[in-house]
């Protein structure tokens, strides 16, 4: 392949470039939300939902703490996909129709709102229309908090067989 028909990934792309490729908006144009942004590649059906305002999927502390999070359960961002409900108010049934999801946490987002018909306990882990389900504290919570990070973690080593 020529390096001149070299194509990226958007998670490529964003990983070289960061925030330096900048769309420039016509005046009197609204951008329109594009319900499909998400990071990661999702090569392992893990679905990841955020609420987040200050970034637009995760701010760069929380996604340290969830990389960490990923690699003790012997995963990777490329396994995940990340969405962000402040800035992509997606919902369950929209997800489920997006991405592949065998497994879908929820950090600091009530099931119910997210448009699921079950409300189930946090760190329990839930099995809901053959997906199975975490509801978390937000990931700012759990790093701050040793309770919370250690009942996601046996959440976390349920769920994935650890």
């Amino acid at each position: 392949m020529q390096i001149k028909n070299l194509r990226l990934n958007p998670v490529s792309m964003q990983q070289l470039y960061g925030s330096a490729l900048v769309l420039k908006e016509k005046k009197g144009h609204k951008p329109q939300k594009n319900i499909n942004t998400y990071l990661g590649d999702n090569h392992k059906g893990i679905v990841i939902t955020v609420h987040e305002p200050a970034a637009v999927h995760i701010t760069d502390v929380s996604l340290a703490l969830l990389t960490t999070i990923l690699q003790a359960c012997k995963l990777s961002l490329q396994d995940v996909a990340i969405f962000n409900t402040a800035h992509n108010p997606v919902q369950w049934g929209t997800v489920q129709a997006l991405v592949s999801m065998k497994t879908l946490i929820l950090f600091g987002i009530n099931p119910t709102v997210y448009g699921m018909p079950i409300l189930f306990e946090e760190y329990h882990v839930q099995a809901y229309a053959g997906v199975t389900c975490i509801y978390s504290h937000s990931i700012q919570d759990i790093a701050t908090n040793k309770s919370y990070k250690a009942q996601l973690w046996t959440a976390l080593k349920k769920a994935f067989a650890i």
